[in-house]
Order: C-alpha cells, then sequence, then structure tokens
C-alpha cells in the first residue's frame, strides 16, 4: 500500500524538499524523497530509504526540538518548527520543518509527509544582528564608563580648584588687614574680588554640570551677595 500515483509525481516534481514516511513501522522509516531533498541533504535516493529520519540530526540538533518532533509523530500530530540538521558531508543547515500526518477515510495514520526549507542565511543574519547589538551596548556601556570617570575627575579638579581659590583669597584678605596704604589695600580687595568671582563661577559650573554654560545672572548675583553689594535696578 502506498499514496496513490498523481499524489507522488507531484511529490516528486515539487521544487520543496520533502520526504513521505511510514507510519505504521515503529521506526517510521522513510519510503520516499524527492530530488529536491536529496539536492538539500546530499543524500542518494539508496542512502536514505528505509531509514529514520534521525540520520539528518548531529551533534549541534537541539534535543529539546527532536523531542518535541518525536512526540508529535508519537501522538500523531501536525508539527512546524525549526530545528539544526546536518547533510551527508556534515555540513550544518537551519531547517525550517513542518510534518503532517496522512491518514485514510477512516482516520487511520498511514503516513507522516514532511517538507523542509533551508533557512540558515536567515538565521546567520538574525546571529549577526545580534551580535551587532551586543557589541554596540559593550561599546555604549564602555563610552559611559568613560565619560563618568571623565565627569569624576572634573570634579575632582574643580573642588581642588575652589579650595585653593579660596586659600588664595583668604590669605590675600588677611594681608589687606596689615596694609595702611590705600592703593595697596584697594588692589589686594580687587585681587580678592576677582579670585572670589573666578570661584563663583567653579561653583556655578559644577552645580549646573555644563562646563559649555554659564548662567550670568546667577552669576552676577552671587558675585555681588559676596562683595557684599546689592544688586542695582534694571
Amino acid at each position: 500500500e502506498g499514496p496513490d500515483q498523481p499524489f507522488m509525481a507531484a511529490f516528486y516534481a515539487a521544487g520543496v524538499p520533502m520526504l513521505i514516511t511510514d507510519a505504521c513501522l515503529d521506526d517510521n522509516p522513510i519510503l520516499a524523497v524527492n530530488d529536491a531533498f536529496l539536492d538539500l541533504t546530499g543524500y542518494a535516493r539508496d542512502e536514505v530509504i528505509g531509514r529514520n529520519c534521525l540520520v539528518l540530526q548531529g551533534p549541534g540538533t537541539d534535543q529539546i526540538v527532536a523531542s518535541r518532533i518525536a512526540a508529535a509523530i508519537t501522538a500523531g500530530e501536525r508539527i512546524e518548527t525549526e530545528i539544526l540538521y546536518y547533510r551527508k558531508d556534515g555540513t550544518p543547515f537551519w531547517n525550517a520543518l513542518v510534518i503532517n500526518p496522512i491518514r485514510d477515510e477512516t482516520g487511520r495514520l498511514l503516513y507522516f509527509i514532511g517538507s523542509q526549507v533551508d533557512i540558515s542565511a536567515r538565521q546567520e543574519a538574525a546571529a549577526r544582528f545580534v551580535a551587532a547589538e551586543e557589541r554596540l551596548e559593550r561599546v555604549a556601556d564602555e563610552l559611559q564608563s568613560a565619560l563618568d570617570r571623565k565627569t569624576a575627575l572634573l570634579h575632582e579638579v574643580d573642588h581642588r580648584v575652589k579650595n585653593n581659590l579660596q586659600v588664595i583669597a583668604s590669605l590675600v584678605h588677611l594681608q589687606s588687614r596689615c596694609l595702611n596704604g590705600e592703593s595697596a589695600e584697594s588692589a589686594l580687595s580687587n585681587l580678592t574680588e576677582r579670585i572670589s568671582a573666578l570661584s563663583t563661577v567653579h561653583r556655578l559650573l559644577d552645580l549646573s554640570g555644563d562646563a559649555g554654560h554659564l548662567d550670568v545672572a546667577a552669576f552676577t548675583r552671587e558675585l555681588l551677595e559676596e562683595i557684599g553689594a546689592e544688586p542695582g535696578p534694571g
């Protein structure tokens, strides 16, 4: 008993790799394969007829997926999945596999027919995309880490500069109190104000977090407060 002739003619002529197995035997052996299947796998027809489809499995075949296929066959159910198979020469290929049961008019399971499509190019493209995405994430993490280190360094430098300016301003202020000449005292007072202005600039830049932008209005207000003056009108 076998599939009828018109069906088999269409089967052998199909451009999609296909095979038929005998569901009535425990080992579910291969009864027929078309030329497209032979082209895909590299086997000769007499090398696969009578053998189980396990011949296509190899070291990289996902056994969880293989178990799902086996369970569907045992249950006589349709299954559609993707699995890594191997050609006769050991070359792996990703296979989009569809297996359908064939029953007679009473519902008795007779055969399984499987169609296969080589989707290796799609899987490889997906793997390259994932690898590129992971590389981009690593680069982004490295850039963020470098930026964090640079920011921490700038904050440390800014802190040290502000402290040094405050020390200098204090020393100048103390020195000005020891002088009697008005011109010298005025010069030191002006120097103190300039140092205070620099210190205010550093503080505002540190608060803003943007070394390329300074709020002039806030700077002017703080500077006037520090030198004891009130902001003028306008």
